[in-house]
């Protein structure tokens, strides 16, 4: 069973893990392997140890927990005109589970709240584009915006 949650200060490490292992399995073999490599959980801790700290209602960070580990993680920021879906990672083992679609669903959920279109932008060539076209995004140039 999984869980969605606001993240908080001690989630860190957990995150940075997250992000940093999601984000090298999708992008190896898309960007060289000196920016993948320079990618690191140290400089993933500070970043998002910096972002929680600053946590603001424009701006947020989702986690989904699997027997007390978690296992994916979701940002979001809110922009004059719309909502950004910054980051949706979800650890390969566990996905195709629903983890990805309750992540993406509390950010979507978000953009409802404000009245505003969500969009993502997502790397040419990364397959995640099927599954944001599975969420009712739509491609449009490089970034994919919520119809309605």
């Amino acid at each position: 069973m999984y869980s969605f949650r606001n993240a908080i200060l001690s989630d860190v490490d957990s995150i940075a893990y997250v992000h940093v292992t999601s984000w090298q399995e999708t992008y190896t073999g898309l960007l060289d392997d000196s920016v993948i490599g320079n990618f690191d959980i140290e400089n993933r801790k500070k970043m998002w140890s910096s972002f929680l700290q600053k946590e603001m209602s424009s701006q947020r960070v989702y986690v989904a927990v699997h027997s007390d580990k978690i296992v994916g993680i979701a940002s979001w920021s809110v922009t004059s005109d719309h909502v950004e879906l910054v980051t949706l990672y979800v650890l390969s083992e566990f996905q195709h589970q629903g983890i990805g679609t309750g992540l993406f669903r509390q950010v979507e959920n978000n953009a409802t709240e404000r009245e505003k279109p969500l969009i993502v932008w997502v790397l040419e060539g990364n397959n995640s584009v099927v599954f944001y076209e599975k969420m009712g995004l739509q491609l449009k140039q490089r970034e994919l915006k919520k119809i309605g």
